[in-house]
């Protein structure tokens, strides 16, 4: 029960940050204090894409799966509502308006894969596993993805974080709904990607 309110808590605050804040190194640094938080208990996945990713590379049983993405997307739901209590406005997860389809795609698919191979690399490989930079890896890398893909994209990569304030900002009369499919299979996709070129790697450098 431990690693699932963990999952919750740090989703629930990690879309917070991004709702209020838009802001890639505040939302980077408070990544960092997420992480150290919760990252003993649950992993601090606070991504489904992220959590997709380690069952793809063996290194979470499926049982655990389903209850990690259920504590994430709750988390984001009640992130987006708290964002509009907060601001009075929805968080819209949208690309940019100057980007095509395929754009905007395939730099939510890049960008989910470097971060799940962050994950993947700093927590199941032998070199980094027993690190105590990873908050601080996580975190940066967290903010410069945010800086990468937001002209383009908008920076989503989170399956939770678009679902989540899509129904919020639905409910608000807005259409970044239009947008969820990309944002929600996408990262789904890059995840599962991230976890086999892990193994790939893995296993061709021992």
């Amino acid at each position: 029960m431990q690693r699932f309110v963990a999952e919750f808590f740090g989703t629930f605050f990690l879309v917070l940050a991004i709702g209020l804040t838009g802001n890639a190194v505040a939302t980077g640094l408070f990544v960092v204090a997420l992480v150290y938080i919760t990252g003993r208990i649950s992993g601090a996945h606070f991504n489904p894409a992220v959590t997709i990713a380690f069952w793809a590379s063996r290194g979470m049983h499926l049982r655990l799966v389903g209850q990690y993405l259920i504590s994430q997307f709750t988390g984001a739901f009640l992130g987006a509502v708290a964002i509009f209590y907060l601001s009075g406005s929805a968080y819209q997860a949208i690309p940019s308006p100057l980007s095509t389809p395929i754009q905007y795609t395939l730099v939510e698919l890049g960008l989910t894969i470097i971060l799940a191979m962050v994950y993947l690399t700093l927590f199941l490989s032998k070199e980094f596993r027993h690190n105590r930079i990873y908050g601080m890896v996580i975190g940066m890398t967290y903010a410069g993805l945010l800086v990468l893909g937001e002209p383009v994209s908008g920076s989503i990569f989170n399956p939770a974080l678009a679902t989540g304030t899509s129904i919020i900002d639905y409910f608000d009369f807005g259409n970044s709904w239009m947008y969820l499919p990309v944002y929600l299979i996408t990262p789904c996709i890059g995840g599962i990607i991230a976890g086999y070129l892990f193994n790939y790697f893995e296993r061709n450098s021992s």
